[in-house]
């Protein structure tokens, strides 16, 4: 069966689609500020830039997904980060797009994942990401949205993820077997035919994962709110079944609350995960 765990919107054979392991460093970008090309992935439109301000291009080798789920915090697929590779810079051009401000940022996966596409443990295919300081005089680390817009809130609520139809978000590839690049891309699929029994959220329809959606957001979306209910994690080319890591798994939410617990005992401060966080402004995160 073609599975594929894929950093992008449909791809397969039995492995896992990671970065180059010879990757020492990712670089995150925010998105291009142009409309995407054709894909010819499924039913997918070109996203918007000014829809989906907090969603970034992960580049490591293949290109992933990431969200900012918070002023310090992103949120990607454990399988972005080939190997040990845990650290790169963030691009923020929001103040001299001639001379972008680059932010460190330190990555952490969910302790239980595993890179292996026989695994059931792939289902915890999540890493938190952290700004952790920046490269020039500015005083704070933090991802910098366009002004007014708000950082994307996770659902860890059973009554989200309980709906039957989601929207796709990933810079993934334009065909089957493509390469990915700079165009980010949405989707809507819908909730399969029973349980996955590895805990995944198995969504089919007219949009499927493909090279690049990896650790973009799937989103419960019901104007003018919308909510990450799950991570794109892998995908079966064949039948076009995309699997995605639930954010209300419990081990998952663990995982999660605990990287905010480690964080501060390091000293770190700013930690708020919209979603998570209940102290966090309502206008800091989306509704």
């Amino acid at each position: 069966m073609p599975w594929r765990a894929c950093l992008s919107l449909g791809i397969g054979l039995m492995a896992l689609c990671t970065a180059a392991a010879a990757a020492e460093k990712f670089i995150l970008e925010p998105m291009p500020r142009r409309a995407g090309g054709f894909r010819v992935m499924g039913n997918v439109q070109s996203a918007d830039a000014k829809v989906w301000p907090a969603t970034f291009k992960f580049s490591v080798g293949p290109n992933c997904t990431a969200t900012a789920v918070g002023p310090r915090v992103l949120i990607t697929a454990a399988h972005c980060l080939p190997g040990t590779l845990t650290s790169g810079s963030l691009k923020d051009p929001s103040i001299d797009p001639q001379n972008p401000v680059y932010v460190d940022i330190v990555c952490a996966k969910h302790p239980d994942y595993v890179d292996d596409a026989h695994s059931p443990s792939t289902v915890f295919d999540v890493a938190l990401c952290l700004a952790s300081k920046p490269q020039t005089a500015r005083t704070e680390a933090q991802i910098v949205l366009p002004p007014n817009k708000p950082y994307e809130r996770i659902a860890v609520q059973n009554a989200e993820l309980n709906a039957s139809d989601f929207t796709l978000i990933g810079f993934g590839c334009h065909q089957l077997y493509g390469s990915s690049g700079d165009d980010l891309w949405k989707g809507t699929a819908s909730r399969g035919d029973g349980a996955d029994p590895s805990g995944y959220l198995a969504v089919k329809g007219d949009s499927w994962l493909c090279e690049g959606d990896s650790g973009g957001a799937a989103y419960f979306e019901k104007a003018p709110q919308r909510s990450i209910v799950a991570l794109n994690s892998r995908v079966n080319s064949d039948s076009h079944l995309s699997l995605l890591a639930p954010m209300n798994d419990a081990r998952i939410v663990a995982f999660m609350k605990s990287w905010v617990a480690d964080r501060k005992r390091e000293g770190e401060v700013n930690l708020g995960i919209c979603g998570l966080d209940s102290t966090l402004p309502r206008s800091m995160c989306h509704s």
